[in-house]
């Protein structure tokens, strides 16, 4: 099975004969299960819990020659805490639990792990450590739950696009494909450019900010983040929502660095920013009225916000490139296949 054929498959056991999710259980009762990018579960009238957990582990998600352990630590909790942003919701804290080698780690490795775990979490609003676990394992892994709140009833879902809407991202997607290839070719010495890549791959930055002002101001009509490709996550906001999409490649942002790498690396840098890349921004669709309001994040947080698609009555996601063919879209990170 594939990564997402055994996901669907999972959750259609737990959804056949489950209750259907129910406020009146009270505090605790879930609202949202399998699908999307956390679960919420009632709260205390005023505040929705949220509860996401994201795994990092070496050689799958990184290798500790490209990264510090600080590194590490840090990308641990902007993963998990991604989840919450793509919900619109605060991160409160994390539970990690560390899978460590057979030889452990030493205590310098061990105190740079964690400084980079409470630096992530210091970055996310001064979110909490609440515990966690150690076990050994074949190889460093770190698992974290994350958990937090959003205002009640207003998590924002992946199934609530309609057909005529504007998709949009956060950011730069691309960046950390790009990186991955500055490091896979030896280039990371290669000047300020691939410095600046290099600092986002390690250094990535949940867009919680995003998240809750585009769930405050009622904007996004559906959102998921990014980790898993721009493509391969518009896939799965449109298969939860009912609807298609297409990307104009002449929308699709190319910073300075990302042009720098291609034209170092000779490689296509859409293919960077349409396919695997575990760049954590927001992708989210806005009702075309409220395109501006969504526009204005670029001003009022400092961030890159770029209309790149609408959504369609047509399933299945597109790519119209710059010579006006509509294509069939690529997928996104598939954990058993690798990028495709």
């Amino acid at each position: 099975m594939r990564e997402f054929e055994l996901i669907d498959s999972i959750v259609r056991k737990i959804s056949r004969g489950a209750p259907a999710p129910d406020r009146a259980v009270g505090v605790g009762g879930l609202v949202v299960g399998p699908g999307d990018d956390a679960a919420v579960l009632v709260g205390d009238g005023d505040y929705d819990l949220l509860l996401s957990c994201d795994t990092q582990t070496e050689g799958v998600h990184f290798r500790s020659a490209w990264l510090s352990m600080e590194d590490v630590g840090w990308r641990a909790v902007m993963a998990a805490a991604s989840d919450m942003a793509a919900m619109g919701g605060k991160v409160l804290g994390v539970l990690l639990s560390l899978h460590l080698p057979p030889d452990g780690l030493d205590e310098a490795a061990a105190n740079a792990l964690i400084a980079g775990v409470l630096a992530a979490l210091e970055a996310c609003g001064g979110a909490s450590m609440a515990g966690g676990n150690v076990s050994r394992a074949p190889a460093l892994s770190l698992e974290t739950t994350v958990f937090g709140r959003v205002p009640s009833g207003r998590a924002v879902l992946r199934s609530g696009a309609r057909a005529g809407e504007v998709v949009m991202v956060t950011g730069q997607p691309g960046r950390a494909a790009a990186a991955l290839e500055v490091l896979r070719r030896e280039r990371a010495d290669s000047g300020d450019w691939a410095s600046r890549l290099l600092q986002s791959y390690r250094r990535p930055r949940a867009q919680i900010g995003a998240g809750e002002y585009l769930m405050e101001n009622a904007i996004a009509s559906a959102m998921i983040d990014t980790s898993d490709g721009l493509l391969g996550d518009l896939e799965h906001l449109c298969e939860s929502s009912g609807v298609g999409a297409v990307v104009f490649e002449s929308a699709l942002p190319v910073d300075s660095e990302i042009q720098a790498a291609s034209d170092a690396l000779g490689f296509d840098p859409l293919a960077w920013i349409l396919g695997a890349s575990d760049d954590y921004e927001l992708l989210f669709t806005v009702p075309r009225a409220k395109a501006d309001h969504a526009l204005a994040m670029a001003g009022l947080l400092g961030i890159g916000v770029h209309p790149i698609g609408e959504t369609t009555d047509r399933k299945g996601v597109f790519v119209r490139t710059r010579e006006g063919e509509i294509r069939p879209a690529g997928g996104g990170w598939d954990h058993f296949a690798g990028a495709e």
